[in-house]
C-alpha cells in the first residue's frame, strides 16, 4: 500500500540522515585527534623536521616554511581520517552483518 511505502520512505532517509550525521562528526573528531598525533611531533629538535626544512628551497621565508609544513599536517591528518573512518564503516558493517543471527525464530 502507500502508506507503507511512505513509511518505508520515512524510515529509510531518517537512518541515512542519521548515518550521516555520525559519519561526519566522527571524520571531525578523528582529523582533530590525528592532527594533534602529527603536530605534537614537530619540533625545532626534531632530526626529520631540521631536514625537511632545510630541503626546501633557500631563499624561502620562515612564514612561508611554516605555512607549508601546517598545510602538510593538516592534508596528512584530514587522509588519516578517511582512513580511520573506512575502518570503524568496516567493523561497524561487519557487526551488522550478525545482527540477525541473534533474532530468535517466530513460531508461525
Amino acid at each position: 500500500s502507500n502508506s507503507a511505502g511512505g513509511i518505508y520512505s520515512f524510515f529509510k532517509m531518517l537512518g541515512a540522515s542519521i548515518g550521516t550525521t555520525i559519519g561526519a562528526t566522527l571524520l571531525t573528531r578523528l582529523n582533530q585527534v590525528n592532527w594533534n598525533d602529527l603536530s605534537k611531533n614537530i619540533t625545532p629538535w626534531s632530526d626529520v623536521y631540521r631536514g625537511w626544512m632545510q630541503s626546501l628551497p633557500k631563499d624561502t621565508d620562515f612564514e612561508t616554511k611554516f605555512a607549508i609544513v601546517a598545510e602538510t599536517v593538516h592534508k596528512s591528518a584530514g587522509f588519516l581520517s578517511y582512513i580511520d573512518l573506512s575502518y570503524y564503516v568496516m567493523l561497524g558493517s561487519i557487526v551488522l552483518l550478525f545482527v540477525p543471527l541473534l533474532y530468535k525464530k517466530c513460531k508461525l
